[in-house]
C-alpha cells in the first residue's frame, strides 16, 4: 500500500539539520520532469506486468505465485520474459575503521550519525521497534506485506544499530533512518531528493539473473552462453544517473549483487566469475559495493583482505570499474526480525552495502561539521576511492574494485585538509576549458589524484550480449605533466582480459579516474583536467581529491585558548586544542583554529590591535563569538573557514593573499555575521579562490587578482570592485548558480576574464554598473533604484527595471528588456541598446508617462532587433531613435521629440511587414505570402536585393542550395512604409525532376509519384486537381503539375497540348507529313530552341522505340515500319518545352 504524506507533514518530522545543498531551479525543474516521466514509466510497468499474467497460462502463474512467497518481486517485463528482483557488525565497522571516529577514538571524533537522515529501501518489512532502533525509522511507505523481514531488519541494524549487543551495533547508531519498500523505489528517491531529506541511501536489491534456486533466468534468444543482463547498461541504470545527475548532493549506494558462482542443472554455464553484475549495479553516478571477508589479522596487509565466495565481479559490458568500493558482507551480525531482541548471522552485499552506506553518511556529517555543509556526491565518492584500503595489487580491479572503504582516513583527511597538500576541490569545467593547478612536490614522497564526475546519463543500446558501445557521454581527462611534457597517466584496466592488474593510460571508459605516483620527482609539475569532444551541457561539474606533500608549504597550528583577548598577547594561544600557552602569536605559518575549548573563561570576543596574518582561519564552534578586526586588516595565505552563525567577523578587512599558482583555497563565510567587512583578494595574489555554498553579506568585496570562482551562493554587497593596478597582473572571475545582490556599484572592466553561468544580479541602491564587454546569461533587476550601466558591447539575458530610473552608456545587448510601475530610460550620447527577444513597458497608473530619452544631439538609439508589432501608450519619447525589425506604435496619448521611427498610429493601423515562407527547396515553386498587418496597399518583392514581384504574394524558383535574402517592403496610403527582410536557406529536393505525360486522349498524369499534386492550366492553379492524374478532356492548353514531398515540391516540365493540323503546327514551328503516313514520317521544325530529342508514345504514355535520323538542322525522318496501325504521338522535347502532336500510322 502505498501512503502520500503531505509535504509540511514531512517537514515537521523531520529534524534533520539545514542542508548545504544548493539545488537550483534548473536541477529541481530536471527533479520534478524527472518524476513524473517515472510515474509514466512505473505505470507502463505495472500494466506489463498485469497483461503477462492475465495472458501466461495457469502453471507459469503458479511458478510466478512460487517465486512471490520466497519474497521475489515480479518488477517487469522484458522481451517476453518475466523480470523478478530480491533483496541481496561491529566486525565490518572495524574493517573499515569505523571505531577511529567514534568517542575514545584516535581521531578525538564523536561520529554518529546524529542529525541525519538515511535513505532506507529494501523488499521487505523492517520489525521497527526492534531494541536496536527503536523510534528512529521513519516510514514513509510498506511493504505489500505485515509479515516482518530478517533481510530488512538486518539491513537496517547494520546501518542504525545502538549497540546494545555492541557486536551488532551499527556504523551510525543514531542517525534516523528514512524507509521505503522498493516498489516505487525510482519516483520515492526523487520525492525525496526535492524535500532534500537524506544524502546517502542504502539498496541491498536487485534483479535475478542468472542461476537463482537452481533456475537459470537468462534469454537463450539473446545468447545461452550468459544471462545477457550481466554488466549491461539498462534503462534502469539510465534512470538511476539521471536521478544522480540532477540531485548532486545525493549518493545512492547499491549492493552490486551475489551472482558469482551460482549454478544449476542445466545446460547453461555458471555465473561469472567476472562480468556478473547487473542493471542498477552498472549505474556510473552511484556506489556499488562488493563483499569481502572478516579478517582476524588485521586489514592494512592487502594479503589479509580476501574477497567472499559470492561478490559480484565487474566490467560491465562497456568496460568500466564495478564494484566501485567492498566492505566486509560475511558472516556478519546484526539485528532480525524475529522479536526485539532478536539477531542473526547473515552473508551477502545486502549486507557490506549498509555498512559502506553508514561509513559514508559519518564521513558527510564530519564535513557538515567542519564546513557546515556536505560534499557532493561527486565529492563523497572520490574521497571514499581516495582514501580506500588497498586490496591485492595496487589500483583498481575488476573483483575490488577501488579497494575497502576505509572511515578514518577518509575523516583524517577532512581534517587535516589544508587547501595544498590536503584538498577536496568542487569545481566546473567549461566547454573547450582546461582547469590547471601547479604541483610543488616534495621529492621521493607519494602523490594521488583521484577525479570523479556525475556523468549525464547513457544511452542504453538494443538487448543484446556484452555490446561494447561506451556508456561516458562526458569524457574528462587527469594529467600530471611536468615542465618538460612528461606526463603520469591514471589507471586503466582492460575489459577483454579482467584478471589483468592495473596499468596507466587515457581512461575514457570511466568517470572515475586516479593518477598515482609512488615516488615523486622533485620539479614543478601541472595537474590539468580537460576533455575530449563537446561537453553535453556546455559544462561538467566535478570533484578532485589532491593528496600530496608540498616542498613550498608547512604549518604549524595555533589554536585561541584566550577567552576574550588580545590577538597579538601570545598568551593567548596554545599548540593543541585546549592545550598550555603557547607564548606565539600567528604569523603565515600557521594555522589558526578557533573551537569550543577557546572560550574557557566564558568571554568571546578577539580584538586585533594591528594589522596581522596567518596561513589560514578555521573556526569550530557551538556558541558565538565575535572576530573585531578594530578596523585592521587579517591576511590569510590559505583557506579561511568562518562559516556559522555563531561567528561574527567584522569591522575591518580580511585579505586572501597567496603567490602560489599552484594553490586553491576557500573562502567559506556562509551564515556568519559579516556586516560591513571587507573582502579583498589584493594585489599580487597568484592564487585560486572559492566561495561556495554560501549566504554572505559584505560592506565590499574587492577582487584584484589571481582567480575567483563563485558558485551556488548568495552575496549581498555595498560594493564589488574588480581589477588588477598592475598592468601585468591578471584577474580571472567565475561566478556561477549564484545571486548576486548590490546596494551600490559592480565593475567588471577591471577583470582580465570574466565567466557567467545562471547567476542574477539584483540592484536596491544608486550604482554604476559596468559589465565592460562581458556577458550575463540570466537576469539582471533593477529595484526602486538609480543605476547606470556602462556597457562596451556586453550582453544581458533580461534587465528589469522596477520604479528605477535606468541609464545606459556605450553598446549594450539585450534578450529582453522590462521596464514597469515608475521606471525611465535614459541613452547617452552614441549609445545604443539592441533587444533581441522582447520588450515590455508597464507603466505605473499614477505616473501617466514613462519617459524614454536620448542625447540632444540625435546619436542615441533603441535598436529592437526581433521581428514583431509592439504597441504602448503613455510614452514620453525624446531624442531616442528607433530602429530595427520592429515595428511599434506608442499610441495617441504619448508625447514624442525628435525622435523618428516610432509611430502614433492606432495600433490596429501600425504597418508591419511580415510574410511566410513555403517550399524553400531547390526546383520547388517556393511561395512567400505576405501576413503583413495594418493596411498595406503596395508591395515590393526583392531577392538578393533585386526587384522581382510587386504582387501581394511572391512565387519563384531556386535552381541551387544556399542562403537567399528576402525582403518584403509595403506602403498604405497614408505614405507610410514598412520593410521586412531576412534569410531564406534554399536546401536540397528529395523529388527528382518530373513529366506531364498523356495517359489517354481525355487524361494526363504525373510521371512519378508524389505525397500531393496540384495541377495548373496556363499558369493558373486548377482548383480541387489534386491526384495523379488530371482529366483534361482534350482541351487545347499548356499544363504542368507540382509534386509534393514534404516541405518540398516540384514543377514539372510545361506540356503544351496542340491539334495536328498542318495549319496549326507550322504556326507552332512543327510540321509533320505525311499525315496519315505509312513507313516513313518527316518532321520540319522552324523557330524552336534546339530538339532534345524526339520520342513515339502510345496514347497512354508507353513510350516505343524507333528509328531517327537527322537529314539536316530542322528536318528529321522515322521509320515507323515496326509500329501497328493505329493512333500515336510525336514527342519533341526541347529546351524549353515538350510538343506532343498526333499522327496515324497506316
Amino acid at each position: 500500500m502505498r501512503i502520500t504524506i503531505s509535504i509540511l507533514g514531512i517537514f515537521l518530522f523531520l529534524s534533520s539539520p539545514s542542508f548545504g545543498q544548493l539545488y537550483n531551479e534548473v536541477q529541481l525543474k530536471n527533479l520534478s520532469e524527472l518524476l513524473e516521466n517515472l510515474k509514466n514509466k512505473n505505470q507502463h510497468r505495472k500494466n506489463r506486468v498485469d497483461r503477462f499474467l492475465k495472458e501466461i497460462p495457469q502453471y507459469e502463474r503458479m511458478d510466478i505465485q512460487t517465486k512471490l512467497r520466497k519474497g521475489y518481486e515480479f518488477f517487469d517485463v522484458v522481451n517476453g520474459k518475466a523480470q523478478f528482483r530480491k533483496s541481496f557488525n561491529e566486525d565490518a565497522a572495524i574493517a573499515m575503521g569505523v571505531p577511529s571516529v567514534r568517542t575514545g577514538g584516535d581521531l578525538g571524533l564523536n561520529l554518529t550519525g546524529d542529525g541525519l537522515n538515511i535513505g532506507i529501501w529494501d523488499g521487505g518489512l523492517i520489525r521497527t521497534t526492534h531494541q536496536e532502533f527503536e523510534g528512529r525509522i521513519k516510514y514513509f511507505d510498506s511493504a505489500a506485506t505485515t509479515v516482518f523481514s530478517d533481510h530488512a531488519t538486518g539491513v537496517a541494524g547494520t546501518l542504525l544499530g545502538t549497540g546494545i549487543n555492541m557486536a551488532s551495533r551499527g556504523m551510525a547508531p543514531e542517525a534516523t533512518g528514512i524507509a521505503y519498500n522498493f516498489n516505487n523505489d525510482e519516483e520515492e528517491m526523487v520525492e525525496a531528493q526535492m524535500l532534500k531529506e537524506i544524502v546517502v541511501s542504502n539498496h541491498s536489491y536487485g534483479l535475478i539473473t542468472g542461476w537463482n534456486d537452481g533456475q537459470w533466468y537468462g534469454d537463450s534468444a539473446i545468447s545461452d552462453e550468459e544471462d545477457w543482463r550481466f554488466g549491461f547498461y539498462d534503462s534502469q541504470a539510465k534512470t538511476w544517473d539521471d536521478i544522480a545527475f540532477n540531485a548532486p548532493y545525493y549518493l545512492i549506494v547499491k549492493s552490486a549483487g551475489n551472482d558469482r558462482g551460482d549454478a544449476g542443472s542445466g545446460p547453461y554455464p555458471s555465473d561469472g566469475p567476472y562480468d556478473c553484475v547487473s542493471s542498477s549495479s552498472t549505474s556510473k553516478n552511484i556506489m556499488v559495493v562488493g563483499a569481502v571477508q572478516k579478517s582476524n589479522n588485521g586489514y592494512d596487509n592487502p594479503q589479509n583482505i580476501l574477497m567472499s565466495s559470492f561478490s559480484g565481479w565487474g566490467p560491465t559490458d562497456d568496460g568500466r570499474i564495478k564494484p566501485d568500493i567492498v566492505g566486509v558482507g560475511v558472516d556478519v551480525r546484526t539485528s532480525a526480525s524475529a522479536s526485539n531482541d532478536a539477531y542473526q548471522v547473515t552473508s551477502g552485499t545486502s549486507f557490506s552495502s549498509p555498512a559502506v552506506c553508514g561509513g559514508l553518511a559519518l564521513i558527510q556529517e564530519l564535513h557538515k561539521e567542519k564546513y557546515n555543509e556536505f560534499m557532493k556526491a561527486s565529492a563523497l565518492k572520490a574521497l571514499a576511492i581516495h582514501t580506500a584500503t588497498q586490496t591485492g595489487e595496487k589500483g583498481p580491479d575488476y573483483r575490488y574494485g577501488w579497494g575497502l572503504l576505509n572511515v578514518r582516513d577518509a575523516s583524517n583527511f577532512i581534517l587535516n585538509e589544508d587547501g595544498v597538500n590536503n584538498q577536496i576541490v568542487e569545481d566546473r569545467l567549461m566547454n573547450g576549458q582546461e582547469w590547471s593547478i601547479e604541483i610543488n612536490p616534495l621529492a621521493g614522497t607519494q602523490a594521488r589524484f583521484t577525479l570523479v564526475w556525475t556523468d549525464p546519463s547513457g544511452n542504453p543500446v538494443a538487448s543484446s550480449l556484452d555490446p561494447e558501445d561506451l556508456m561516458l557521454v562526458n569524457d574528462l581527462d587527469i594529467r600530471l605533466t611536468d615542465e618538460a611534457g612528461n606526463s603520469h597517466m591514471p589507471y586503466i584496466l582492460d575489459p577483454s582480459i579482467p584478471q589483468l592488474g592495473a596499468t596507466t593510460g587515457d581512461n575514457f571508459r570511466d568517470n572515475v579516474e586516479q593518477i598515482y605516483v609512488d615516488e615523486i620527482e622533485d620539479r614543478k609539475f601541472f595537474l590539468t583536467i580537460s576533455h575530449k569532444g563537446s561537453l553535453v551541457n556546455g559544462a561538467q561539474d566535478f570533484s578532485l581529491i589532491v593528496e600530496y606533500q608540498s616542498s613550498t608549504s608547512q604549518l604549524t597550528s595555533l589554536y585561541w585558548i584566550g577567552s576574550e583577548g588580545d590577538w597579538e598577547n601570545g598568551q593567548n594561544w596554545s599548540f593543541s586544542s585546549g592545550g598550555s600557552i603557547a607564548n606565539l602569536a600567528p604569523n603565515e605559518n600557521n594555522r589558526v583554529i578557533i573551537d569550543d575549548n577557546s572560550f574557557p573563561q566564558g568571554g568571546s570576543h578577539l580584538t586585533l590591535n594591528m594589522d596581522s596574518e596567518v596561513g589560514s582561519i578555521s573556526s569550530f564552534v557551538s556558541k558565538p563569538y565575535t572576530l573585531d578586526l578594530n578596523r585592521h586588516t587579517l591576511t590569510s595565505g590559505g583557506n579561511i573557514k568562518l562559516n556559522s552563525i555563531n561567528t561574527s567577523i567584522s569591522n575591518g578587512k580580511l585579505n586572501c593573499l597567496s603567490t602560489s599558482k599552484s594553490a586553491s583555497f576557500s573562502i567559506n563565510l556562509d551564515s556568519a555575521n559579516t556586516d560591513g567587512l571587507v573582502l579583498e583578494i589584493p594585489e599580487g595574489n597568484s592564487s585560486s579562490w572559492t566561495i561556495s555554498n554560501s549566504y554572505v553579506n559584505l560592506d565590499v568585496l574587492n577582487f584584484v587578482s589571481g582567480m575567483l570562482d563563485i558558485s551556488n551562493s548568495d552575496l549581498s554587497l555595498n560594493e564589488f570592485r574588480t581589477g588588477p593596478s598592475d598592468d601585468n597582473a591578471e584577474s580571472h572571475l567565475v561566478v556561477h548558480d549564484s545571486e548576486l545582490r548590490l546596494a551600490g556599484d559592480f565593475d567588471l572592466s577591471g577583470c582580465t576574464t570574466f565567466q557567467e553561468n545562471g547567476t542574477n544580479v539584483s540592484f536596491n541602491g544608486e550604482a554604476d554598473f559596468n559589465i565592460a564587454g562581458y556577458e550575463f546569461s540570466e537576469n539582471v533587476t533593477i529595484n526602486a533604484s538609480t543605476v547606470n550601466i556602462l556597457s562596451s558591447g556586453a550582453s544581458i539575458s533580461q534587465l528589469e527595471s522596477t520604479d528605477a530610473i535606468l541609464g545606459i552608456s556605450g553598446t549594450l545587448n539585450l534578450g529582453s528588456l522590462l521596464l514597469a510601475g515608475n521606471s525611465s530610460l535614459s541613452i547617452d550620447q552614441s549609445s545604443s541598446a539592441s533587444i533581441n527577444e522582447s520588450l515590455l513597458i508597464e507603466g505605473d497608473v499614477q505616473q501617466p508617462l514613462t519617459n524614454l530619452s536620448g542625447n540632444t544631439d540625435g546619436s542615441s538609439s533603441l535598436n529592437i532587433e526581433f521581428h514583431e508589432k509592439l504597441c504602448f501608450d503613455n510614452l514620453n519619447i525624446q531624442n531616442l531613435g528607433l530602429t530595427g525589425s520592429a515595428s511599434v506604435s506608442i499610441g495617441p496619448n504619448s508625447t514624442i521629440m525628435n525622435s523618428p521611427g516610432w509611430s502614433q498610429l492606432a495600433c490596429d493601423k501600425l504597418l508591419f511587414s511580415d510574410f511566410d515562407s513555403r517550399f524553400t527547396c531547390v526546383s520547388a515553386q517556393t511561395e512567400f505570402l505576405d501576413i503583413s498587418e495594418g493596411e498595406p496597399n503596395s508591395w515590393e518583392w526583392y531577392v538578393n536585393g533585386n526587384l522581382r514581384s510587386t504582387m501581394q504574394n511572391f512565387y519563384t524558383s531556386f535552381q541551387s542550395t544556399g542562403s537567399v535574402d528576402i525582403e518584403l517592403k509595403v506602403g498604405d496610403a497614408e505614405g507610410n512604409v514598412s520593410r521586412y527582410n531576412r534569410s531564406v536557406e534554399i536546401t536540397e529536393t528529395p523529388l527528382d525532376s518530373n513529366t506531364v505525360i498523356i495517359s489517354t486522349d481525355v487524361i494526363l498524369a504525373s510521371q512519378r509519384p508524389a505525397e500531393a499534386y496540384q495541377w495548373y492550366r496556363n499558369k493558373k492553379e486548377l482548383e480541387g486537381e489534386t491526384s495523379r492524374t488530371y482529366f483534361y478532356n482534350g482541351e487545347i492548353a499548356d499544363y504542368y503539375v507540382i509534386t509534393f514531398e514534404g516541405d518540398c515540391n516540384r514543377k514539372s516540365k510545361d506540356l503544351r497540348l496542340l491539334t495536328s493540323t498542318n495549319e496549326e503546327e507550322f504556326t507552332s514551328g512543327i510540321e509533320i507529313f505525311p499525315n496519315p503516313a505509312t513507313d516513313i514520317i518527316r518532321i520540319s521544325t522552324k523557330n524552336l530552341k534546339e530538339v532534345k530529342d524526339i520520342k513515339i508514345l502510345t496514347p497512354n504514355g508507353i513510350e516505343l522505340k524507333t528509328k531517327e535520323e537527322q537529314v539536316d538542322k530542322n528536318q528529321y525522318k522515322l521509320n515507323l515500319s515496326d509500329l501497328d496501325s493505329g493512333v500515336y504521338i510525336i514527342y519533341m522535347i526541347t529546351e524549353d518545352r515538350n510538343f506532343p502532336v498526333k499522327f496515324i500510322k497506316m
